[in-house]
């Protein structure tokens, strides 16, 4: 058995790639997400995870953050913004509750 520990983010990125949403996600959502984590505190923090359908083609591109299971429709670059605040206001609560 390997010796390396699981890697266990504290943020998971959902990103639906079925056929609807698929086309429009690279460059509306993924490609400026992927870009904005490079840059952030939080690369380490937050893996992107590509899924099959999620059965939401008329919200396309569909996205969902978790811990907070908080969906997004028709992602976009607004929508990385909304993430990252998110990302942030429950690091901010984790630290003030280690206080």
């Amino acid at each position: 058995m390997g010796k390396d520990k699981l890697v266990m983010p504290e943020h998971i990125v959902y990103v639906c790639v079925g056929s609807k949403c698929k086309g429009k996600l690279k460059t509306a959502f993924l490609k400026p997400f992927e870009s904005a984590l490079k840059k952030s505190e939080y690369k380490k923090e937050v893996k992107i995870i590509k899924t099959a359908c999620t059965g939401n083609c008329k919200h396309a591109p569909v996205v969902c953050l978790q811990p907070e299971n908080k969906w997004y429709s028709q992602s976009d670059g607004s929508t990385v913004e909304k993430i990252f605040k998110k990302i942030k206001k429950r690091k901010v609560k984790a630290e003030k509750d280690c206080e």
